[in-house]
């Protein structure tokens, strides 16, 4: 069932925020899928159901938990979320929802690479390299990587603002996950690193870095409440 949205409304500085999260998460790897008209008209309505449809994709379930609440913040009903792989997909339905995430699919898709996100969407490593260089200095970095571990609002600004509160924090942490955040940032000066670069000089998966950094960015997380 979906959920629905809180009564009170957002302030305009948390919808900015949310809106800022979701479109950076649809442009990461996000797609639409929308009603192929030519075949609905040839299998009939009753056959062919597909309709309008943004899906989100999380890695975590801190990240599942961060787009659910920023999609309730912006006005949206998420649909209950399902695995695909070893992710998380999260979908909103209707015609507003896909026009508000892709204007450019107003009016439907011909065909199937019309309905499926962007074609040529980068790879992984590319989508990796962009996500780390979000912004052209550290502090927009730093809080690019906040929203991913639901650290927004108040909070994130403080830590943006207060270079000096984020290191108390991250002192805090298990030197492994401090490391990880130190070199996914690049701090001090130093090139802002990938998921598979930090796991190859490791000799850990892309995917257990992605865990110990999404730990770290928890415990901070946890901290300021």
């Amino acid at each position: 069932m979906s959920e629905e949205a809180p009564r009170r409304g957002p302030d305009e500085k948390s919808r900015k925020d949310a809106e800022q999260v979701l479109r950076e998460a649809f442009a990461r790897d996000g797609y639409v899928r929308v009603p192929d008209l030519r075949r609905r008209q040839e299998l009939g309505s009753s056959t062919f159901k597909k309709g309008w449809e943004v899906r989100l994709v999380a890695d975590t379930e801190d990240e599942l938990w961060l787009l659910r609440s920023c999609l309730l913040v912006v006005g949206f009903s998420p649909g209950a979320s399902f695995r695909k792989v070893r992710r998380r997909v999260l979908p909103v339905y209707g015609r507003s929802a896909v026009e508000w995430f892709a204007p450019s699919s107003r009016g439907g898709a011909p065909g199937r690479a019309a309905r499926r996100g962007n074609p040529g969407r980068p790879g992984r490593a590319a989508r990796e390299r962009r996500s780390v260089r979000l912004g052209a200095t550290l502090e927009e970095r730093v809080a690019a990587m906040l929203r991913t571990g639901g650290i927004t609002g108040r909070r994130q600004r403080l830590l943006v603002q207060d270079p000096a509160e984020l290191r108390r924090h991250m002192e805090r942490l298990p030197v492994r996950e401090r490391a990880i955040l130190r070199d996914r940032l690049g701090m001090d000066g130093a090139r802002p690193r990938t998921l598979a670069e930090i796991g190859e000089e490791r000799g850990l998966t892309r995917e257990r870095i992605r865990q110990l950094q999404a730990a770290g960015l928890r415990r901070i997380r946890d901290a300021l409440e």
